[in-house]
């Protein structure tokens, strides 16, 4: 028999026990100890690219060349070793998993042989040629994969690692940066404090030995300023604890901007006076009611108002409630101050951050824009800073007219819920 003719007989001989093949490939990995993971899967995923590879062997006895089919042979070698992967193999289950298969299709071998006397010398070479050289593409193939699926994973994880070591770096530069501010902070408001207790123990003594009505009248009017200052740092301070702490609660209520407007429309002009600003604005009754905490409003607006007229030398300011766009009302502050630098845009709402170039040696810690985005976030709204040509600058508060959830909502109207 030539040997072509007794390749053929051979892989013929393995397409007859093709079954008894399997099934005993599959017995002796199940038992096999080192591989646990095959006891996990069922038959389908532990076959898995078997029949293929069944084929590819065949045919390459059928032709006599390793060569045959050998890229698709390769193919399904690598999907094998992705699969085990993703099955959980270990590597060596893979190795053993392989062996297993191997030394079964020798055993069948051997059983041709016998069979066979005509199966030897050049013969027998040949084809074990085939047969080994299969397995060993298997073997490296599936395992290069397989090894290459471990490295992507190990890549992946060290990526992954690295950005968390990235995130977990920039977070604990961010917590110094804060702690390093609040200690800033914790020494300005101490020189602040001093300062204004200074000014109110000088005046108190000065008081205790003045006789002249008039110019007693002025030190009781700088120690009535001494006192609000110490006031509304006092304020500003509790109001940064209660946010920071997470204890600001919002209640929602019905009701109109305009009554908001016309009361502050009362107080904030002759505020302005006093520094010999103008004030002027527009209220909008077009927007309606709103659903809004307007304790919190009236806070973010008289912030905003306050600030613009605290910075702002001369010229005018102006409190604006105008209609907006996808179911948003605008609230807008702006003034004609000496503005805000480009770069400093982005750092306002820090806590404790203070523009050198704008404050002009007023008090202050630099809390009151903070204090207003977070009142600004807690009424699910957003600040946008702008500078118009000209000089000064706009504060604009965009916020929704229908805040809250219908829970909520029903809740507030005392209705059921949609």
């Amino acid at each position: 028999m030539s040997d072509h003719l007794s390749h053929q007989a051979l892989a013929a001989f393995f397409c007859e026990r093709r079954e008894q093949i399997t099934s005993e490939w599959l017995e002796r990995v199940r038992e096999e100890r080192s591989i646990p993971a095959s006891n996990s899967l069922p038959r389908e995923e532990l076959m898995d690219h078997l029949p293929n590879l069944f084929d590819h062997l065949t045919d390459q006895l059928r032709a006599g060349s390793p060569t045959i089919q050998q890229r698709a042979a390769a193919r399904d070698a690598q999907a094998h070793g992705e699969h085990r992967w993703q099955q959980n193999y270990r590597l060596d289950e893979l190795l053993r998993e392989v062996a297993v298969l191997r030394r079964v299709f020798m055993r069948h071998l051997v059983t041709f042989q016998c069979a066979h006397p005509e199966f030897v010398g050049e013969t027998e070479w040949s084809a074990n040629r085939i047969v080994h050289g299969f397995f060993d593409g298997l073997l490296i193939d599936s395992t290069t994969e397989f090894v290459a699926r471990q490295k992507q994973e190990l890549f992946d994880a060290n990526a992954s690692l690295e950005a968390a070591n990235t995130q977990i770096r920039q977070f604990n530069e961010r917590l110094i940066e804060v702690d390093e501010r609040r200690l800033h902070m914790l020494r300005t408001i101490s020189h602040e404090v001093r300062n204004h207790l200074n000014a109110i123990t000088f005046v108190v003594q000065v008081l205790a030995s003045e006789a002249n009505p008039s110019t007693a009248h002025e030190y009781y009017e700088m120690l009535s300023r001494n006192l609000v200052e110490i006031s509304a740092l006092m304020n500003q301070l509790l109001d940064f604890a209660t946010l920071l702490s997470g204890g600001e609660r919002v209640e929602w209520e019905r009701c109109n901007p305009s009554h908001l407007y016309n009361e502050l429309a009362l107080a904030l002009p002759e505020m302005a006076r006093n520094k010999g600003l103008a004030f002027g604005g527009t209220n909008d009754p077009t927007i309606g009611e709103i659903f809004t905490d307007r304790n919190k409003l009236r806070r973010i607006v008289m912030n905003l108002a306050m600030n613009a007229i605290k910075y702002t030398r001369d010229g005018e300011v102006r409190l604006n409630f105008l209609p907006g766009v996808d179911g948003c009302w605008v609230l807008e502050v702006t003034d004609t101050g000496p503005g805000i630098p480009q770069e400093e845009r982005q750092n306002i709402f820090e806590e404790f951050h203070r523009v050198a170039a704008t404050t002009g040696g007023q008090p202050g810690v630099g809390l009151g824009l903070a204090i207003t985005k977070q009142l600004i976030e807690l009424l699910r709204g957003r600040i946008e800073v702008h500078a118009p040509e000209g000089g000064g600058t706009v504060f604009r508060v965009l916020l929704p007219r229908d805040s809250p959830e219908p829970r909520e909502r029903a809740a507030v109207l005392g209705t059921p819920g949609d």
